[in-house]
Parts: structure tokens; sequence; C-alpha cells
């Protein structure tokens, strides 16, 4: 992981946050435990080689630079943009696969906001695609809703009741204590995703 600094003004948040992470401070100045003179060769390079990214910087110039190379959302490492004064944390890529979780830590280091628009974070407080310690993923179903002849997918996450009409095989199921898959709730939550 990688704390990514643009401009000097923005060098007081990248160390507090790299010493909160306990990681690399990268900059284009002194002091840094890492100095690049190329700002987009640098990142590309970080990316490129599957670390994290923390940039203290606008979103706009690091979604600009990495543009190039991005790919494979499910290969790619998470990478989040921060203000200057580290109010705002913004995860641009990954946030199922740590960007989410990165941006809440380096806000509470920062005192800031971790501004999470993924959809079952949001409304569960999990991603669905990237499920919690204990659980695992089923193989999803897709069904049609006659009354509104809408496709949807049904996904499921114990915990909350689920119309009848809706009951499929679970999308997380909790693992039993030897680590097997446990049976599936009576209690259900449907994320319907048109």
């Amino acid at each position: 992981m990688s704390v990514v600094v643009l401009s000097p003004s923005g060098l007081a948040t990248g160390r507090k946050l790299a010493e909160g992470l306990q990681q690399e401070l990268h900059a284009r100045t002194a002091p840094a435990d890492r100095i690049f003179d190329d700002t987009a060769a640098h990142l590309r390079e970080l990316f490129a080689a599957g670390k994290p990214i923390l940039f203290v910087g606008a979103a706009g110039a690091l979604i600009r630079i990495l543009a190039p190379v991005l790919s494979d959302k499910h290969s790619e490492p998470p990478v989040v943009s921060l203000s200057e004064d580290g109010r705002s944390v913004v995860p641009l890529l990954g946030g199922h696969h740590g960007a989410n979780d990165l941006a809440r830590r380096a806000a509470a280091i920062l005192d800031g906001h971790a501004a999470v628009t993924t959809a079952g974070d949001l409304r569960f407080g999990v991603a669905l695609d990237a499920p919690p310690e204990g659980y695992r993923r089923a193989p999803e179903r897709v069904c049609r809703v006659k009354s509104d002849r809408l496709r949807v997918f049904v996904r499921f996450l114990a915990g909350l009741p689920c119309p009848d009409r809706w009951r499929e095989p679970l999308l997380l199921c909790r693992r039993a204590k030897s680590g097997a898959a446990g049976p599936p709730s009576s209690r259900l939550a449907c994320v319907l995703l048109a």
C-alpha cells in the first residue's frame, strides 16, 4: 500500500495518513520515504504492481492518470482519493476489494468522511460480492417477476424477512463452525438489482 501526495499542500495530510497506516509516504518533494519525478508514471507503476493507492490530490487527476491502464475490476488494486485537508476520502476503484474499508480507515485517522457509494455497503453495511468473514458466495439466480415483467437478480443476505415469492438459494450462506456451509436461514433479505 502506498500513500501518494501530489503537491506540498497535501504533505501534512499524507504524512499523518502514512503514519496512521504504518505505510510509506511517496511524494514529489522531501521529506518522504520515496520521491518521484513523474507522477503519472509512478502511479501507473504502483497500480500495475497491484499495490493499493491512497492518493492525496484531485480525484479527476487520478482518474485521468489511471484510465489508460484500467482493464479488470476483479484484479485491480484498491484506489482511494483524498482531499488535501483529509476531510473527503473517496474509494474510486476496488470498492468491494478493499477500497471501501481502506477509505473508512483513512477517514478515521484523518477525522474525515469516507464517501462510500456502493449499493450493498450503503444498504447492508456489507459488500454483497465480497462477503464478510464467516460467509461465502453461492451461485446467483436470475428470476422473472411476472407482475411487472422485469428481469431482476435476487440476492440474499441472512438477517431480514423476504417475501416467499423471492425465496431462492442464498447468495451469502453463514459457515458452520466446522467451516462447511450451514443450512439456509429462515429469515432472508432480498436485494433486487434491476
